[in-house]
């Protein structure tokens, strides 16, 4: 006789500033995942669109939508949600992004695998604002996260290199993030690096090498935006990684690792291998 097999409970944690344009897509792409007993929590920060009137009118009572007064950040709204879930496991969609078919399923059953495992993530293709791709574009991201990202990665090596080793559709255990004392909600960015350098010190990250997830570029997040974003982190990763070393948090690098000039130097060189493999 084969055995059925258990729904997970996953809570779905979605953040969202003035997303109204396009939270619909992504709740209902949450909405129509199975093997899943789920919850969504919508936490709105204080949007000037129609985001809330939006979320609200998706008529399901497994989505839930709360309000912040004020901006508040994306830490602030994760550790919102980890409060309020019903659920152990908890996962991040953004609201602008959508989700494949059994994502959900597919992370929680990687995250349970073994209990030494903190994080469970996948790979994710870009879309335009449309939500259109080419084939050309979503081959090059195929071959690039085949050969650069494989199943074995040494993530301790790896985030030391690029906080984007630890991509998208982010699951965690909620006991895992509680026992970490939840998000930085001091940071305005790099909070889910922050938390996967800290999940490392105790646990594993476990990759599910599928495309599950679907990261939509528009006007917020143009190139330009995103490049400059990129600045951004290049200078709030060596802050987080010095900060987390200096504040005993992290162990498996030793201070000396991330002396200033230590640290331009390898920044310098991976920006050599990024410019050697676009030409």
């Amino acid at each position: 006789m084969k055995q059925a097999t258990r729904d997970f409970g996953i809570t779905v944690a979605m953040p969202a500033y003035n997303a109204g344009a396009f939270i619909r897509q992504a709740l209902e792409s949450v909405l129509s995942q199975e093997g899943v007993e789920l919850e969504i929590i919508v936490v709105d920060d204080a949007s000037s669109d129609d985001t809330v009137e939006v979320a609200r009118s998706v008529n399901d009572s497994r989505c839930r939508v709360l309000q912040n007064e004020s901006r508040r950040g994306i830490g602030y709204c994760h550790n919102r949600v980890l409060r309020e879930s019903r659920f152990e496991i908890i996962s991040h969609v953004d609201a602008d992004d959508w989700i494949r078919k059994g994502a959900l399923s597919k992370l929680a059953h990687a995250l349970e695998s073994e209990p030494g495992i903190g994080l469970a993530h996948c790979y994710y293709f870009d879309v335009d604002e449309d939500g259109s791709t080419t084939i050309d574009e979503f081959r090059r991201r195929r071959t690039a996260f085949r050969s650069q990202r494989p199943v074995d990665l040494d993530y301790r090596n790896a985030l030391g290199r690029s906080p984007s080793y630890a991509n998208h559709l982010r699951t965690y255990r909620r006991s895992t993030l509680r026992a970490l004392g939840g998000f930085n909600e001091k940071i305005p960015f790099g909070i889910d690096y922050d938390m996967a350098l800290r999940v490392l010190e105790q646990h594993e990250i476990r990759l599910v090498p599928e495309f599950l997830y679907v990261r939509r570029l528009h006007s917020h997040n143009t190139t330009e935006s995103l490049r400059w974003k990129r600045y951004r982190m290049w200078f709030r990763k060596y802050w987080i990684r010095r900060s987390l070393l200096r504040g005993g948090q992290i162990t498996y690098w030793s201070d000396a690792q991330f002396d200033l000039a230590r640290f331009l130097l390898q920044e310098w060189q991976i920006l050599r291998e990024r410019i050697r493999s676009s030409r």
